[in-house]
């Protein structure tokens, strides 16, 4: 990484914050500046989940290839996650991830998602206030 100091720092300060709730941050920038890259290589290196959606993917295929990756993240078998919707599909990869030290779910070209998934703002939302609060007596977390 060239000249990408400053950018590294933040996201290994983001990574670093000892405050036990869930975070969220958005990154965003033009095109071919290497955000993925950095994005890719912090979570390889905490042992994180890099999902990168794919622009012409369509809902299904891009729910069974994420659902791939949360089973892989979590030492499955590919294949071994049936989920069918994105609530499920997001409930458990912040599972998977909240097993790690340094907790970290990347999802990488988000917009290309929300062409054909534009609930997952809302879910990630409901997801978040629910992870703030704790669970719930009586409901399981996902």
């Amino acid at each position: 990484m060239v000249e990408r100091d400053r950018e590294w720092n933040l996201l290994a300060e983001f990574l670093a914050d000892t405050d036990p709730a869930m975070r969220l941050a958005i990154v965003s920038g033009r095109r071919r500046h290497g955000k993925s890259y950095l994005l890719q290589a912090l979570s390889e290196q905490v042992g994180g989940l890099y999902v990168t959606a794919v622009r012409e993917e369509g809902r299904l295929p891009a729910i069974q290839r994420f659902s791939d990756a949360v089973a892989a993240h979590a030492s499955l078998r590919p294949g071994s996650l049936h989920l069918t919707d994105w609530r499920d599909v997001l409930s458990n990869a912040l599972d998977a991830v909240s097993r790690s030290p340094h907790p970290l779910l990347v999802i990488d070209e988000l917009p290309y998602l929300l062409q054909h998934s534009p609930e997952i703002p809302g879910l990630l939302q409901q997801l978040y206030d629910e992870r703030q609060r704790g669970p719930v007596p009586g409901r399981g977390r996902g």
